[in-house]
């Protein structure tokens, strides 16, 4: 994971870094917490779907570098820093838009396919209807063949028909009047 942070992260490589190096009682278990989960997501994405995994990389920087802009908004009251800061967070929040379509038209494109591949499924099921309603009939057949039973037995309806009253009797009718 370490790995990982140091080629994507590199800021939160140092600071995972700098947390694993100190002694066990003073790491910060909140930031561990914070920082490792996300990065494990983003690892499991990326062995799966690393096309994927770039983007949401790229916009997990874009976030990043908000946040401390953000960061530095706050701590310059000076108005033409604040321009500066301003102007740099449009480009940032330009380049988070265009990231968050990509991975929309992306999601889109995916969907698209199972769509597809479930409609050729269906039509290959409604094609093959007759073939696949003979084999089921046909194995139901050779399962009940294989281990007759007396047509009925175990049923309820099996066990009334033939005297078996598993009904409750019914209580005697009280005569509560004086």
């Amino acid at each position: 994971m370490l790995e990982f942070a140091r080629e994507h992260f590199p800021e939160i490589h140092e600071r995972l870094q700098e947390d694993w190096d100190d002694v066990p009682e003073t790491r910060s278990a909140w930031r561990m917490q914070r920082l490792i989960w996300p990065m494990i997501r983003l690892m499991r994405i990326a062995r799966y779907d690393p096309e994927l995994a770039d983007l949401l990389i790229a916009e997990q920087r874009v976030e990043m570098r908000l946040s401390e802009l953000q960061r530095d908004y706050l701590a310059f009251p000076v108005d033409s820093v604040r321009v500066e800061i301003k102007q740099q967070m449009r480009v940032l929040f330009e380049e988070r838009f265009g990231l968050r379509r990509q991975r929309l038209e992306r999601e889109i494109r995916s969907l698209q396919e199972r769509l597809e591949q479930a409609r050729q499924q269906l039509q290959q099921q409604e094609q093959a209807k007759e073939a696949l309603i003979d084999t089921e009939l046909n194995q139901l057949i050779e399962d009940l063949e294989r281990r007759p039973l007396r047509p009925g037995v175990g049923s309820p309806l099996y066990e009334l028909d033939n005297g078996d009253d598993l009904l409750p009797e019914r209580p005697p009718a009280r005569n509560d009047s004086p």
